[in-house]
C-alpha cells in the first residue's frame, strides 16, 4: 500500500470563475504512484464523459506522472543517516506535492524531496520565511550527505 500522508487521490477544484459565454472550474490531481497509466486515463475519460453529457467541455492541461522513491534505496539510506546526524528525528515521509523531482524519476533518476523550515501555511506565501537556525541545519544535513555519497 502507499505509505504517503494522503492514502487516496484526490481532485482539488480550486477555481471556479465565469466568462461571457462559460463557466471555468480549474483543478488539479495528485494521484499515487499506486495508480497505473491505465486507470488515471479511465477516470480521466469518465470525467470527459460526464461533462459531455452536460453539454461541457473537460480538457487536461498538463499530466505529470507522480514519483515515488524506495524507503530502502541508497539514496533515501544515506539521506536519514544525514538527518539522523543533526536531529534525532530524521524520517521519511512521502507527501502529494509538486516539484520538478517528477522529471528526473521519469529518466530513472531516484530522487528526494527535502526542505527546512515550516512548509504548510509558509511555502510560496508572502511572508515566508526561515530561521538563521534552520538554515544551518540545512547546511549540516547537505554536508553530511555528500560526505555519505561522495566521499
Amino acid at each position: 500500500s502507499d505509505d504517503f500522508e494522503s492514502k487516496v487521490s484526490t481532485l482539488n477544484l480550486g477555481q471556479i470563475r465565469s466568462e461571457h459565454d462559460s463557466i471555468v472550474l480549474i483543478g488539479s490531481c495528485r494521484i499515487l504512484p499506486s495508480v497505473e497509466e491505465k486507470v488515471y486515463e479511465a477516470w480521466m475519460s469518465h470525467l470527459d464523459s460526464e461533462c459531455k453529457q452536460m453539454g461541457a467541455e473537460f480538457h487536461i492541461r498538463s499530466h505529470v506522472r507522480p514519483f515515488s522513491t524506495r524507503k530502502e534505496s541508497p539514496l533515501t539510506q544515506a539521506a536519514v543517516e544525514a538527518l539522523n546526524s543533526i536531529e534525532s528525528s530524521g524520517r521519511c515521509t512521502k507527501m502529494t506535492v509538486c516539484t520538478e523531482a517528477h522529471v528526473l524519476s521519469r529518466f530513472g533518476i531516484e530522487s528526494l524531496v527535502w526542505g527546512i523550515g515550516k512548509g504548510a501555511g509558509n511555502t510560496h506565501q508572502p511572508n515566508e520565511q526561515i530561521g538563521l537556525d534552520e538554515l544551518e541545519k540545512a547546511r549540516k544535513f547537505y554536508k553530511k550527505l555528500i560526505e555519505i555519497n561522495c566521499l
